[in-house]
């Protein structure tokens, strides 16, 4: 084998393992909002395998290249994606914007949400009183109340469980209540602190 033989070989074994690696990043933030994916020990032999691979050949040897928060980028702004999205130049413009600003502007914003929800409810007494008066799901419905808050709230979550789909589809839908649990989840600072304050309340 010739040395460029040789290097072209290296170079294609580089862009597999980082392939698989994106993959199996992918498939842990996948797995949160839906059980229906592949199994990472047979993602190659999988139809979503060309996708990680052309995802790394365009992306990986760029300066600001990061496995992990591409992927947490991706679902925190797309919610649940394929890994067809992953190659395509809309989610690297997300992400160079992302990391241009920093995430500090979208944590702020979870953790605003959380604050204020927190807030509004207790001026009308406990978690249970507020959630199981109907007249309350209307701060739901006009987007008055977090929905990072509501994923994680035990009394609202209860109340949900028990609606009819048609009344969960109006309030707020299970896909935006995943994606938002997903995001509060991926920040262990945020997430400490809310467990914090709503001790119990927190599911």
């Amino acid at each position: 084998m010739s040395y460029q033989d040789s290097k072209k070989k290296d170079g294609s074994l580089q862009i597999e393992r980082e392939a698989f690696l994106l993959a199996k990043s992918f498939l842990e933030r996948y797995k949160k909002l839906d059980f229906r994916t592949f199994r990472i020990s047979k993602v190659k032999e999988s139809k979503w395998w060309k996708h990680f691979v052309s995802c790394v050949e365009l992306r990986s040897s760029k300066k600001e290249w990061d496995t992990k928060r591409f992927i947490d980028i991706q679902f925190n702004e797309f919610g649940k994606i394929l890994p067809f999205h992953l190659p395509t130049k809309k989610a690297w413009d997300i992400y160079i914007e992302y990391c241009r600003r920093g995430e500090v502007d979208k944590e702020k914003a979870v953790a605003l949400g959380l604050l204020n929800s927190y807030k509004k409810i207790k001026k009308f007494g406990t978690y249970k009183d507020f959630f199981n008066d109907k007249k309350n799901m209307l701060f739901v419905i006009r987007g008055e109340l977090s929905p990072y808050f509501l994923s994680i709230s035990r009394s609202f979550l209860k109340v949900y469980a028990n609606l009819t789909e048609n009344q969960k589809k109006n309030i707020i839908s299970k896909e935006k209540l995943k994606i938002s649990r997903a995001m509060v989840f991926s920040n262990r600072k945020i997430l400490n602190k809310i467990k914090e304050a709503l001790g119990k309340e927190f599911i």
